[in-house]
């Protein structure tokens, strides 16, 4: 869309159009599709609007969460996810959003949850492990960070996660001395 110069064309259009059919809820939904990874504020006022003219548009709710994250707007983002997962518990997406809040508001016990949830559901994705490991980390849970430290590690793509496995592996050793002298928090079962 930003390529040849036809990124602000395109926006003029979205406002145009939008402006012409102003509680079209699906027509809302493309505009906040079409700004969410580079305008995430101005998609998080499209979805807003969509949910507003189809207040049981679950997708639209779930958009406006994750664009009110992106845009680090995560206070007003927590209680539209929570009711998102409310309405439709399964949506992955709904809990990767709340999963990254509840992180980035320090809430660990609260996103250790959400990181097991979202890795039952798709073990595959690596990053998943690495948040679920400083959560755990964070909470002084040695053990259990040490393991999805570990997953992490083993799932992640070198080339892409150099950083990452560099940092997850001098934390491993660094736990793994913790565990050692018996300087980690001994947590309730906390099983994952």
């Amino acid at each position: 869309r930003g390529e040849n110069g036809q990124g602000e064309e395109a926006e003029r259009e979205i406002t145009r159009v939008v402006a012409a059919k102003p509680t079209d809820s699906k027509l809302l939904m493309r505009a906040g599709d079409f700004f969410f990874k580079e305008k995430p504020a101005q998609a998080a006022d499209y979805y807003k609007r969509s949910l507003e003219a189809d207040p049981k548009n679950n997708r639209a709710r779930v958009q406006l969460g994750a664009s009110l994250v992106r845009s680090m707007q995560i206070d007003a983002a927590m209680p539209i996810l929570t009711d998102a997962i409310r309405r439709e518990p399964d949506n992955y997406a709904a809990h990767a959003s709340l999963a990254t809040a509840l992180f980035k508001q320090r809430q660990y016990p609260e996103a250790a949850r959400e990181f097991i949830w979202i890795i039952k559901v798709r073990p595959d994705v690596a990053a998943s492990y690495y948040f679920l490991a400083i959560s755990f980390d964070h909470l002084g849970d040695c053990e259990q960070a040490s393991r999805a430290y570990q997953d992490f590690v083993r799932r992640a793509d070198p080339a892409s996660n150099k950083s990452e496995i560099e940092e997850a592996n001098a934390r491993l050793g660094q736990l793994q001395r913790l565990i050692k002298e018996r300087k980690c928090v001994q947590p309730g079962k906390k099983g994952r």
